[in-house]
C-alpha cells in the first residue's frame, strides 16, 4: 500500500511539474476540403462549429489537412490563430497542410516544406500515389517556456501502398536532416492503420502519442467516420507522433457533432496536451 501511494505521489508531482511549464494544447484535424457534393455536410454548414470546437479546447497549435485557401482564411479569422500559409506548396491539390499557432505564445523561427516523391523538392506524384502530397514543417520558439521545437504536418496518399511506405521512410530521413536531435512533433492523416508498415516504420524512431500518453486515452479509438453516423469508430488513420524530448500528458479523439447531429468533419480530430522537455 505504501509503495502504491509513493508511486501515485511521484506521478502527481511529475505531472504538476510538467504542467507548471505551461503545457501546449495541440490539435491535428483533417477538416475535409470544401466539396460542393457533400450535401448536408457542406463546409458552410460545418465551419462555424469547427471554429467553436477549436476555441472551446483552447487550442494553441492546429495542424490541418485538406485546408483549401478559403478554408484556411476562415480558420485564421475565426480562431485567431496565425496560419503558415505564405508558401504556395499546394501543387495541384490546392491544400495547405497549414500549421496554425497562437502568436502570443509562439514565435515562428523558420519554416519549409518537401514533397512526398523521389525528388522531394519539386511538385510531382511519388511512387504509386494518386495525388500530389507534401509535408510542411515549422520551427517554433515557445515564449513562455523559452525552448524551441519542430512540428511536421503531412497527409499521406490514400491509394498508393508503395507511396505510403516510402513516405514514412522519407519523413524520418527529412526529420533527421531538418530537426536533428531537437524536440519533434509529427502530425497528419497518414491513411494507414496502426498495424501497417508506414506506422511501424515511424515507430522505429518516434512514439505514437496515444501509446505514450501519461493518462489513459479518451474518446473512440478510430478517427475516420466518413460522415456516416452508423459507422463504427474503429478506423484509426490520423496520428500525432513525438520523440523522447516531448511528454504527452493527455490524448483524446473528439467525437463531437454539429447542432444538426452530423459530424464536424469526415475525420475526428486528435487533441493532445504536451510538454517540451528541457
Amino acid at each position: 500500500m505504501k509503495k502504491q501511494f509513493l508511486i501515485l505521489v511521484l506521478f502527481l508531482t511529475a505531472t504538476y511539474n510538467l504542467n507548471a511549464q505551461k503545457a501546449i494544447n495541440l490539435l491535428t484535424y483533417n477538416i475535409r476540403y470544401e466539396n460542393k457534393d457533400d450535401k448536408n455536410d457542406l463546409w458552410t454548414n460545418r465551419r462555424e462549429e469547427m471554429v467553436d470546437q477549436i476555441k472551446k479546447y483552447k487550442i494553441d497549435i492546429l495542424c490541418a489537412q485538406e485546408d483549401l485557401e478559403s478554408q484556411a482564411k476562415f480558420l485564421e479569422e475565426g480562431t485567431k490563430l496565425k496560419g503558415t500559409l505564405n508558401e504556395r506548396t499546394r501543387g495541384k491539390t490546392g491544400f495547405y497542410n497549414g500549421i496554425y499557432y497562437n502568436e502570443k505564445k509562439f514565435k515562428l523561427l523558420t519554416e519549409g516544406h518537401f514533397f512526398l516523391n523521389e525528388s522531394t523538392d519539386t511538385v510531382g506524384k511519388g511512387w504509386d500515389a494518386a495525388g500530389f502530397r507534401f509535408a510542411r514543417w515549422v520551427k517554433f520558439y515557445d515564449k513562455k517556456n523559452k525552448n524551441e521545437f519542430y512540428i511536421f504536418n503531412t497527409h499521406f496518399d490514400h491509394k498508393g501502398v508503395v507511396a505510403r511506405n516510402q513516405s514514412a521512410k522519407l519523413m524520418l530521413k527529412k526529420i533527421a536532416e531538418i530537426a536533428g536531435n531537437a524536440p519533434i512533433i509529427l502530425t497528419g492523416d497518414l491513411n494507414a492503420k496502426p498495424t501497417t508498415n508506414p506506422i511501424k516504420t515511424l515507430k522505429t524512431l518516434l512514439k505514437d502519442s496515444r501509446e505514450a500518453s501519461l493518462s489513459s486515452p479518451l474518446g473512440p479509438q478510430g478517427t475516420f467516420n466518413g460522415f456516416n453516423l452508423e459507422r463504427t469508430l474503429d478506423t484509426r488513420i490520423d496520428y500525432i507522433f513525438v520523440n523522447d524530448k516531448v511528454t504527452v500528458n493527455t490524448y483524446e479523439v473528439l467525437a463531437e457533432k454539429t447542432k444538426n447531429g452530423g459530424y464536424i468533419s469526415d475525420h475526428l480530430p486528435i487533441r493532445v496536451n504536451l510538454n517540451i522537455n528541457k
